[in-house]
């Protein structure tokens, strides 16, 4: 293990400041990296894995001065250790940014690329109204087909709060909260639908009504290709408790949803954080933030095969917006947490290792004290090493896309 560190800081150049197009190899574990353009406002950062495995870091980038976003993103080679060169999907121009609601790409297995991303419907008398759009390419990302919309339903008016990821038969799934009522009650409804090999998607499907507008929903698929979907619910009397629902047949149809625990938040609002689920061989673990019982980030750990809800383990009071990956030995949970620097709060992006049992194993911190810091997420590169990426905000005219590589030793 010291030997690859050590081949991998020699090799590598110390990139901070990085505002050129150019490919950039990784200073080892040492240092985080500057990976957007340092001349443009950008944030709202994803981070999925190419057909081959490699992670692929997304974000939005302010495209023009009038504040106009476009989709951009950048593969990290993993043989290598090399960002690429940065790719810009020009069809995505003047679609939303949001950190929950984060623009994303997806590879199916063919190699073929998606892009989906929001455009705010302005025209629309329904607050926050918009429509999430989708443009793919089939030549590595060089041309991109015209954009198309995710919802042909005319009676759906708003969609948000996506998430995409590829399913066992090679194709890309996507879930995204709805303005159409599966239930006649409060919220939005939570819908599923996948890419077909012709191009565009198949079909969608209504899991389940009176979900909380606001929150990301997580889309996960096991090594057996089972789908399991977590997003926040409101139950009753503004309960927005996290449930879970799984797919045992690649989307056709879904199981109940069931809550992944009996936090009873009452909140009378959204509070912007969503749920994340990893899974390995025999468990599934899932985190997120809650007010209910204890403020903090919570995580549970139960069999993959059961549709169970075990107890809750607290990381942090302090934490939020938790991401989780299982990587060959332990679940790595990274999140933000709360501290103070000469009084002032900043956001520190923090990653804990929780073994098959639940025990935390080790809690480091990822970015410098006092730098702003959020929104983390994570990818696995091989069985020594993470890819972490996060938005370092000190200020509002000075927001980077930063990366850094984590050894997953204890």
């Amino acid at each position: 293990m010291k030997n690859k560190l050590i081949i991998i800081s020699l090799i590598g150049l110390l990139a901070i400041g990085c505002n050129t197009n150019t490919m950039v190899k990784v200073n080892g574990v040492k240092d985080p990296l500057i990976i957007s353009d340092s001349t443009k406002f950008s944030q709202a950062v994803f981070l999925t894995n190419d057909n081959n495995g490699n992670p692929v870091v997304a974000w939005s980038m302010a495209a023009t001065d009038s504040g106009q976003y476009k989709l951009v993103y950048r593969r990290f080679d993993k043989e290598s250790m090399t960002f690429e060169n940065v790719l810009k999907v020009e069809e995505t121009l003047g679609m939303q940014a949001h950190h929950e609601s984060m623009a994303k790409v997806g590879f199916k297995r063919n190699g073929d690329i998606m892009a989906v991303y929001r455009r705010e419907d302005k025209e629309s008398s329904r607050r926050f109204a918009g429509n999430i759009f989708y443009t793919e390419s089939s030549d590595a990302g060089k041309s991109w087909s015209e954009e198309r919309k995710l919802v042909e339903d005319s009676t759906s008016a708003s969609q948000s709060f996506y998430d995409v990821d590829r399913l066992g038969n090679g194709e890309l799934g996507v879930t995204w909260l709805d303005s159409r009522r599966l239930e006649q009650k409060e919220g939005s409804s939570i819908f599923f639908n996948q890419t077909s090999a012709n191009g565009g998607f198949v079909g969608e499907t209504g899991i389940l009504g009176s979900t909380c507008q606001c929150c990301r929903t997580e889309l996960n698929v096991s090594m057996d290709g089972k789908l399991d979907i977590a997003f926040r619910d409101i139950i009753n009397d503004s309960i927005r408790d996290m449930v879970h629902t799984y797919s045992l047949d690649n989307g056709k149809t879904f199981s109940p949803g069931k809550r992944i625990s009996n936090d009873n938040w009452i909140i009378n609002g959204c509070p912007h954080t969503g749920p994340t689920i990893a899974t390995n061989d025999t468990k599934r673990a899932v985190a997120w933030f809650t007010m209910g019982g204890g403020k903090g980030v919570y995580f549970t750990l139960g069999e993959n095969s059961e549709d169970t809800s075990p107890d809750r383990i607290l990381i942090d009071a302090k934490a939020l917006h938790p991401q989780m990956v299982w990587n060959g030995s332990s679940f790595a949970l990274a999140y933000e947490l709360v501290g103070l620097n000469d009084g002032k709060k900043y956001r520190q992006i923090v990653i804990s290792f929780i073994d098959e049992n639940g025990s935390i194993l080790e809690t480091r911190k990822i970015s410098p004290d006092g730098e702003d810091s959020l929104m983390p997420v994570l990818r696995v590169i091989n069985d020594d090493y993470l890819l972490i990426s996060w938005v370092r905000q000190n200020d509002q005219n000075k927001s980077l896309i930063m990366a850094k590589i984590i050894a997953t030793d204890h």
